[in-house]
């Protein structure tokens, strides 16, 4: 399970891997991606995550929409580019953000409160991971 947070610029997530709502270890839930020069934080099981990766790693994923992976349910994606902030939920379409701010995965209820109140993206990830047993 996951919480991702952005705002200001700041993109913020947890670091807890949960399997089967067991909690294993901990994983970077951002990545860099060098050929498409983009910034991706992803929610959603790994096989998802990493089909959505490969996607945006590809220079050319704005012009392929065509070509994005669907996924039912269980995906969420928040991705930065130099240009813009992008949202994904339940497949790889990027749809612009039209919000200053962003809260997504288990815990966005809590995160997205706390971006309401104010707070930066790593404080509203913090404050998810106080009440929130699948956010740390």
């Amino acid at each position: 399970m996951t919480t991702i947070a952005y705002r200001d610029g700041i993109l913020a997530a947890d670091t807890q891997e949960t399997i089967g709502g067991m909690r294993m270890s901990s994983a970077p839930k951002i990545t860099f991606l060098p050929a498409s020069q983009t910034l991706i934080a992803l929610a959603g099981d790994s096989e998802k995550c990493t089909r959505a990766l490969a996607y945006f790693n590809r220079p050319d994923w704005r012009e392929k929409v065509d070509e994005a992976p669907f996924f039912k349910k269980g995906f969420e994606a928040v991705i930065i580019t130099k240009e813009r902030a992008y949202y994904c939920v339940n497949n790889c379409v990027a749809l612009p953000l039209g919000n200053p701010f962003i809260a997504c995965g288990s815990g966005w209820q809590l995160a997205m409160a706390a971006l309401h109140m104010g707070l930066g993206a790593e404080d509203a990830v913090k404050f998810a991971s106080e009440l929130n047993v699948y956010t740390n």
